[in-house]
């Protein structure tokens, strides 16, 4: 089963407001699903030995460079 399978129903951002899930697959790419303002941003990060507070990093300057949230 791939990871991205594994991840469907795992958490459901349309149910929330504001909200963020981070998952990290087996190949140690990170998925990034966040909403902010009824809109919806997923992005797949793909670093090696990358840890969680890594991840938050590069998604908040994502999210501030495209004025998302």
């Amino acid at each position: 089963m791939r990871d991205t399978d594994r991840m469907c129903g795992v958490g459901r951002l349309c149910d929330v407001d504001d909200g963020e899930l981070i998952v990290k697959t087996s190949s140690d790419c990170w998925v990034v699903g966040k909403r902010c303002d009824k809109r919806e941003v997923y992005v797949v990060i793909s670093h090696k030995n990358a840890n969680l507070i890594e991840i938050n990093g590069i998604i908040y300057f994502v999210m501030v460079f495209l004025h998302l949230c």
